[in-house]
This record gives structure tokens, sequence and C-alpha cells, in this order.
């Protein structure tokens, strides 16, 4: 059997795309030593692949973010956290996600930063910046191909876009609505359309020929949450349109904040949208700027799941211990993907429960929890609070 992926202790060597691919064992169940992490089923690494492997993983790029990093090596050294010592994953060290806002934190040279990263966040605040190389930009792209891959088993699909089809980038970097998009609009293979017009109304003649064009077959629809129901869905409503989505899969993530104060729940979105299109297979995400790639899916149970590239642990407002299945608390997010940056270990500012491991009755392995929103007093920031209506 080959090597685990994450058992390769040296960090240079690991840090290559290539290395990662040749020193990666199954992730849980019995599949070919030719596959790996990306090749295997992306929600097969159990509870114990997670103990034995992930753990190393998230060990090794702590080193190498250490080591890199100065930011992020002066906060280990000042909390006292030597990343040459065992640690259980539970112990390595986290960042508050809003530090992404205050400081730029990079691991890798300025010539090899290829792309800025920018959170959307509200007016007047401050803005996230994450910085990837080319080969975090790659692996992220891959990780959410796969992820999603896995959630739409007719393979690569004609893709709708719920969004108008120019996005402006954020000045000194690209918005994460707009790279959300990019990444999205790569399953459709050329065939995509944008379903809102600039002025963020549904071109339902743009909408009827897509639709025409495809005839019986399946497509993809991809969107931020808050746009397709504020920019879609309300204006079929008022005025008593229906389309034909039936053939469609809808994912979409972001912007709960602004339709939970106005009750809208998750159910309440899935029932309009199968009122008004015909909709029957619709899958949230959680997702964040500073982690793209390794998204959090809801399975057809309505929970979120854990991927073989993500990890999440509960913590306790109060004292930040981690909490008990059951029981709600801070969400740290932990994904094996960044590399350019120290974005690997998050506490967030969501609040959230842990349901389980490894016994969804979806079949997939792994965590699976619930969204409960924003911790009280949170400043309100995300991906998906991306376009600001003039309501």
């Amino acid at each position: 059997m080959m090597p685990p992926l994450g058992a390769a202790t040296n960090v240079q060597g690991w840090h290559s795309m290539s290395h990662l691919r040749n020193a990666t064992a199954s992730a849980g169940g019995p599949h070919s030593t030719e596959q790996d992490v990306f090749r295997s089923s992306p929600y097969g690494g159990d509870k114990v692949w997670r103990q034995r492997y992930f753990r190393e993983i998230l060990a090794t790029l702590t080193r190498h973010h250490y080591e890199n990093c100065s930011y992020y090596r002066n906060i280990l050294v000042a909390i006292g956290f030597d990343p040459t010592l065992d640690a259980d994953l539970s112990d390595l060290p986290f960042l508050p996600v809003g530090l992404f806002k205050q400081l730029d934190l990079v691991s890798v040279s300025a010539p090899q930063v290829s792309r800025i990263l920018s959170s959307s966040g509200t007016r007047g605040a401050a803005r996230s910046r994450v910085f990837l190389d080319r080969e975090t930009s790659i692996l992220q792209m891959r990780a959410l191909a796969t992820i999603v891959g896995s959630f739409v088993v007719e393979g690569r699909l004609p893709v709708l876009i719920i969004d108008a089809s120019r996005v402006p980038d954020d000045e000194g970097g690209y918005a994460a609505r707009a790279v959300a998009i990019q990444g999205f609009s790569l399953f459709g293979g050329g065939r995509i359309a944008f379903a809102l017009t600039e002025k963020m109304q549904p071109d339902l003649e743009k909408i009827e020929e897509f639709l025409k064009d495809l005839g019986a077959a399946s497509f993809l629809m991809f969107g931020f949450t808050y746009v397709i129901w504020r920019h879609l869905l309300e204006h079929l409503a008022k005025n008593n349109v229906r389309l034909d989505f039936t053939k469609a899969v809808l994912i979409h993530g972001g912007g709960w904040k602004r339709l939970t104060d106005e009750h809208i729940t998750d159910d309440v979105f899935k029932r309009r949208a199968r009122e008004r299109t015909g909709l029957t297979r619709i899958h949230n995400y959680y997702g964040m700027v500073e982690q793209p790639g390794s998204i959090y899916m809801q399975c057809e149970h309505g929970f979120m799941h854990c991927s073989n590239f993500s990890q999440i642990l509960i913590r306790r407002v109060g004292d930040l211990s981690v909490a008990n299945l059951g029981e709600p608390g801070l969400i740290q997010t932990l994904s094996i993907l960044p590399r350019s940056y120290p974005g690997h270990n998050l506490l967030t500012e969501d609040m959230g429960i842990l349901h389980g491991e490894d016994d969804c009755r979806c079949g997939r392995k792994g965590k699976y929890f619930e969204i409960l929103g924003r911790l009280p007093a949170a400043e309100p920031r995300g991906c998906g609070d991306t376009y600001v209506s003039a309501r």
C-alpha cells in the first residue's frame, strides 16, 4: 500500500502537487493504490482515516506556514505552540477568521502570488484578503470539482448562472462572488448562460432560449442564495411567472444573514423554488473566501457535510473548549488546501451544531452538521453578502 496522504514530513516535497498525488492512500474503503484523495470518493474518509491522516496533514501545513509566514510564526511563538511536537487535531492552533481583514497573511514570495481574493463584506466594512499562488488555486479548483461532481451524477452539465455576466472585481483583488461564478462556470465546458441582466433583472428571453436549446437534457444551476431569492424567485412570484427547471440541479450558498432577518428559512427558499421552477434537487453549501474549494455541501437530509478535504470542530463560546455532539458553538473549519497562506485552521464567527460522524442517512462518511447563523454582534461578512440591493 502506498503511504497515506499527509504521511510525508518533508514540507517542500509535500508542497508539490505531484507529491500530494503520489503520497495518498485510499480514503476509506477498498480502493486501488492508484487512487488518491482527488480520485476517490470525496466523502469516503471515515473517522479512522481522519484520526490517522487528516491530523498529520494539518500538522504538516502548520509547520509549513510557521516556517514561511512571519505573522503566523509570531502568533504561534506568542501562544507558546511548538509546531515540531505532536498534537491532537483539536490542539493545533487556529486563527480567528477576522484576522485576514487586518493582516496580509502570506506564505509564499510576492512573485508567486497569482491572485488576491477579497471577501465581499458590507459597505464600509473591512474585507479579507487571501493570497493565492498557482498551485493553491489549482488544488482548490480540483477540490471544488470533486465535491460538486459527486452531487451531479450526470457528469459535466451545461450551467445556468443566476447572476449577471459582468461582476466587478474589488479594488486590488478578485471579489468572492466573481471567483465563485468563475469556478462553477468550469462545469459547463463552455455551455454557460447568465439568468440576470446587468441591472439584476431576470432575463426571461435568455433563460427560455437556454432551456429550448437543451431540450430534455439536465443542467446545473449556481448562484448566491440572496441573489437567487431577491432577483429571481421574488420576481417570478410577484409577476406570477413559472419556469421549467425540473431537469436542473441547483447549488447555492451565502447571503443567509439578510434572508434570516426576513424570516426566509432553508425550507421557505426550497418551497418557493419548487413552486416557481419545479426544482427538486437543491443543495445549499457553506463556505468562505478564506477557504475556497473545500466547501461543505448540504445533503438530501438537510445537513452540511465535511469532505476528505475538510473537517470541523464546534467550540463553546465561553471558553472555546470543544463542544459535545448536539451542543451549539462556534464553527472551526479545517482545510488541507491552503498552501500559499495560513488559512488551513480557522475559527469562524458562525454558530453550528455537530449532529454526527460517519452515520448520516445519506451514506456519506465524515462529520455532518447544521448552521445556526452568525454569532450575535458579529460583523456581517461574507461570500454571499455580495450584492447590495437598492431596496
